[in-house]
Order: structure tokens, then sequence, then C-alpha cells
């Protein structure tokens, strides 16, 4: 069952990015979540009985004191197409900020940037770390989308990103032949193809489990810290259903709990 203690928040906006892509704002009377956590998330009436968690991409407090929260959602089912025709003024109940931020992880004074590789959806934690920090360049950005047609417009969301952001490459799988965009290099392929590992000094990664893997084995053999934000369905948020139990060899893991965030090198890639 959902916790009693979700928050009724009110949609500011709804808008698709492109494709399968929309940005959902409401507003958040809450505490200020740290850059990495995700808040479960259920529609007002629903006929989707149980919430999902989802990852904030933003927060900012408008020019009136209100709090805004952002969400990139990436249509999957039933209940992210609900999500999709939501409308300013509809409700949705949150609950959260939950799991751990990737600020927890952060080297100090790194003497090298630091990789931030996303796919798809999985960019928005990490945008959340790059308006988070203020810190010029820290960040090289790396963002990796299935088709075409999601990356353009996407690739122009991540350029507000702070001034510690560099977008550094962009590639879809079902792409053009390198050409600069932004001035990153635009490719066709999967982004953790096209990382200098070893000119990092860690590397945060969102995505889907076969690139997280990859990103992980690439890691491994430079020798570079890698930490990753793992995406599994929760039905509670709170470690008591153990829906989202993580392999690790430490044992299972929650990731709800323990998570979203984990040290690459204590990770069983399936």
């Amino acid at each position: 069952m959902f916790p009693k203690a979700g928050v009724r928040c009110n949609v500011e906006s709804n808008s698709q990015i492109s494709g399968v892509f929309f940005r959902l704002e409401v507003a958040w009377p809450g505490a200020v979540p740290q850059p990495g956590q995700f808040f479960m998330c259920r529609l007002l009436p629903s006929a989707v009985f149980l919430p999902r968690a989802i990852s904030f991409e933003t927060f900012y407090i408008d020019p009136g004191g209100a709090k805004r929260l952002s969400f990139l959602i990436a249509r999957k089912g039933k209940a992210t197409e609900a999500f999709a025709l939501l409308k300013k003024g509809d409700v949705v109940e949150l609950r959260g900020p939950l799991g751990n931020s990737w600020l927890t992880v952060m080297p100090r004074n790194p003497p090298k940037p630091i990789a931030l590789i996303g796919g798809n959806a999985g960019i928005a934690p990490l945008t959340a770390l790059a308006c988070a920090v203020k810190a010029q360049n820290l960040f090289h950005f790396y963002a990796g989308f299935r088709t075409e047609k999601n990356t353009l417009p996407l690739a122009l969301l991540l350029t507000p990103a702070a001034a510690s952001a560099v977008i550094a490459c962009i590639a879809s799988e079902a792409g053009k032949p390198r050409k600069k965009m932004f001035g990153a290099e635009r490719v066709k392929g999967r982004i953790p193809d096209f990382v200098n590992y070893t000119g990092y000094s860690a590397v945060f990664a969102c995505g889907s489990g076969p690139m997280l893997a990859a990103i992980a084995g690439h890691c491994r053999q430079s020798s570079t810290p890698c930490y990753v934000s793992l995406e599994r369905p929760m039905a509670c948020g709170t470690g008591a259903c153990l829906g989202c139990a993580v392999q690790t060899r430490n044992g299972n893991k929650r990731c709800c709990v323990e998570g979203p965030i984990f040290p690459a090198e204590e990770l069983v890639f399936e």
C-alpha cells in the first residue's frame, strides 16, 4: 500500500520534449532533495494501484518563494502514459525524497573532471547533480539515446545544466555519422564506447543494466572509480517489500534504501 505520508502536489506544467519523453513539473512543499534521490509518485485519482519510483531532474525556488520539482519521464506503460496526460492543476501524490545522493560519493578536490554518463531518462539524476554543484567545468556529460528523434531536444535540455557541466558526447544507437553539436561530438553507437575513462577522477552513471555493466567493465580496466544509479521497479520505497533487491558481492541490498546509487565494483551484473 502507498505510504500515508505522501504529499499531495499540484501539477504546474507538463510538456512533451521529444518522442517518448516529457517533463512534469510540480509544486513541492517538502524537504529539499539531494541530487540522485527519488520520489514515489502516484496519480490522484488513479487506476494504477502502485506508485512509480522516479528520480527528480531539477529542483528550484521560484521568485515567489515556492519550491518546484521537475521529472523527466519516458512513456513505458500504463502508469507513465497516465503521467503524460496530466494538466496544470491536476494532483499527484509524492513521497520522498528517498534514497542516497551523488554528493555522498563525490571525491574531494578531484584532480580531473568527473564523467556523467546517462542513458535515455537516466540523464535526469545526473542533470540534478550538475545543477546542484557550482564548480566550473567539473563534469563532462555523456548522453546516450536509442533513437535519433529523442536526441536533439534532450541535448538542448542539458545545456542549462549550470556552468559545472560540459557536454562531451551525444550518441544515438540509430543516429548519424560523427559531427559536432553544441561543441560536443555526436556519434552513432552506444555511449559507453565513446568515453576516455582514464581521463576522469570518477564516473557517475545511470541507465539500463547492460549500459551500466559495460561502463563498470571499462572503469575496472582503467582503475577509475565508478558509481551507478540503478533503475528498479519499487512498490513501497521504504525497504519493507524487498521487491527492489539488488545482488551485490556482500549479499542482497535494497535499492530504495541502500541505493539507488552503488559503487559499481560491489554489484553483480546479470
